[in-house]
């Protein structure tokens, strides 16, 4: 947004804006708030070829309760 105008905006500029058109904001989403539901669109939309690629133990896995973050070896 503040590309299109050229000038840096205040938090209660932004948050105007992010506003929906019929609350008289323009509508602008933040980046925060389409992060998870961009994620969880794409594995849906991609679990045909995530079972294809993936081994089926990896699935397994997920099924007995461990973290995501477990089955790629990252401690939390």
């Amino acid at each position: 947004m503040e590309r299109i105008t050229n000038s840096s905006l205040t938090d209660t500029q932004w948050l105007q804006d992010s506003l929906p058109i019929k609350d008289r904001g323009l509508g602008v989403r933040r980046v925060s708030s389409l992060a998870l539901p961009a994620f969880l669109a794409s594995a849906a939309d991609t679990a045909l070829l995530q079972i294809e690629i993936w081994p089926i133990a990896m699935f397994q896995k997920m099924l007995t309760g461990k973290t995501a973050c477990s089955l790629v070896g990252i401690r939390q």
